[in-house]
């Protein structure tokens, strides 16, 4: 992929299970050497976790990456389980393999 600007970006694709349309994400065409990250589940298919939650899709995602059930570390401070979701953190592992 050419960087227009010496540098990748990656951006995800958000997480409302619609086309994506949003910042930063929409603005791939513009912006050489930009990923858009998608997520997909743990069957390999596009991240869907209920109504209004699962990855953005469209033509602007060209890189896809694991969203859902990622484990994370013991945090003291946070409520909830022990994994975490979505496609921010499927950005923050295609941004290591860069």
């Amino acid at each position: 992929m050419q960087t227009e600007y010496g540098v990748v970006f990656v951006a995800a694709a958000g997480n409302s299970v619609i086309d994506v349309y949003k910042y930063p994400a929409m603005l791939s065409p513009e912006i050489g050497g930009m990923f858009v990250v998608g997520a997909y589940g743990e069957d390999g298919k596009v991240w869907k976790d209920g109504p209004g939650l699962g990855s953005n899709t469209g033509n602007e995602i060209n890189a896809w990456a694991p969203g859902a059930d990622l484990p994370r570390t013991p945090d003291p401070y946070a409520a909830g389980d022990m994994e975490r979701f979505g496609t921010s953190h499927g950005t923050i592992l295609l941004s290591y393999i860069q």
